[in-house]
């Protein structure tokens, strides 16, 4: 009789641990389809220092948080799920970009774009005190991970674009774009004290992303 209890509890204890198991996969397949296909429409902002839009965004109860580095950012419950799975330290956690690519061999990615924090500089003078702010607009290639990793996800970083200015700066990037007409392409647009520009990326067959200004102040 106790063997029975025993070989009993054993199996219940198995049962809801395989049961866990289904449900945490269930989980990320759902929030890995929800970002390969999140998209935003491509005049909104996900990143401004802007204080009147700022202002603005952030009571518009749309999921905006405050930052240090930017007056507004994005944060999608779908981005907190994909970095927490691909263990990522969280940069200001906006994705300026997040949605499936393809590399030119027809390999599907998932592939998105973050502003992370690089140095801030703070400045006085007799008449005025300022600060300055350096990102790296950074890409991510994510991967699934296989084997014995606690994460789901891997990520592979590319050559980011550096984004430098201050608080006298209006910066603003709006939602990217993934091209419809090309599956490794996508685009970014953005606004520095009034001037557009777009970034725009390529999804490279080893995974790595190029990623650079086709115009506007950031281009060099």
């Amino acid at each position: 009789m106790v063997w029975a209890m025993a070989v009993l509890w054993l199996g219940l204890g198995s049962y809801w641990l395989w049961v866990g198991y289904l449900g945490e996969r269930a989980a990320f397949w759902y929030w890995q389809h929800q970002a390969a296909r999140y998209s935003l429409p491509p005049v909104t902002p996900v990143y401004t220092t802007d204080p009147a839009l700022a202002a603005k965004l952030l009571t518009s109860g749309r999921g905006y948080d405050s930052s240090a580095a930017a007056g507004s950012l994005l944060h999608p419950q779908v981005w907190e799920h994909v970095s927490d799975y691909a263990g990522l330290v969280h940069g200001l956690d906006a994705p300026l970009f997040l949605h499936s690519r393809n590399r030119p061999d027809g390999v599907e990615r998932l592939v998105a774009v973050r502003p992370v924090p690089t140095a801030s500089y703070a400045f006085t003078s007799p008449t005025k005190s300022w600060q300055k702010w350096e990102l790296k607009i950074q890409p991510l290639t994510f991967l699934a991970n296989t084997g014995g990793s606690t994460q789901p996800l891997s990520c592979v970083g590319s050559t980011g674009v550096p984004l430098v200015y201050t608080s006298d700066d209006r910066v603003t990037i709006f939602a990217g774009q993934a091209d419809a007409s090309n599956a490794s392409h996508f685009t970014i647009g953005y606004s520095i004290n009034g001037h557009h520009g777009t970034l725009e990326g390529w999804l490279q067959n080893d995974d790595s992303i190029r990623l650079a200004a086709r115009d506007g102040p950031l281009k060099r």
